[in-house]
Parts: C-alpha cells; structure tokens; sequence
C-alpha cells in the first residue's frame, strides 16, 4: 500500500525508534536491519486500522514480507 507508514518501536509498541513510508509499490526498508535481530514494527495507513507484528530477521528468510492492514470500521 503506498503512503503507509511502518515504525520501528520498542518491545511494548510504545515508544517509536524509526520511521519510515511505503513507496509507489507499498515498499519499504530499514537501512540498520540486523540478521538475528527482532523488530516490533507498526504499519498504519489513513483510512485502515494500525497492525503490529513482530518480526526476528534469520539467515536464509525470505527478503520480502507483506502486512495485511485492515478497513476501519
């Protein structure tokens, strides 16, 4: 979805350490993502409810991931 934006928060979600938005093709990077890392990352878009995922990045894992975000009712 382009224009969402997926933040890098703390392991309670409450505190954002990075930030970044999807591009034209709802892509998205990390630039200082580890391998062996967890990340708690939140992607919310206007219109649609904010999803959390937690996310350990291994060695030989798939390189793309995708984020389901739901309609707001």
């Amino acid at each position: 979805m382009p224009g969402a934006v997926v933040e890098e928060r703390d392991p309670t979600f409450n505190q954002v350490l990075s930030s970044t938005t999807t591009d034209a093709k709802g892509h998205f990077t990390f630039q200082y993502a580890q391998i062996g890392s967890t990340y708690y990352l939140q992607a919310k878009c206007h219109g649609f409810n904010p999803t959390r995922i937690t996310v350990k990045l291994r060695h030989f894992a798939r390189a793309e991931m995708r984020i389901k975000l739901w309609i707001a009712t």
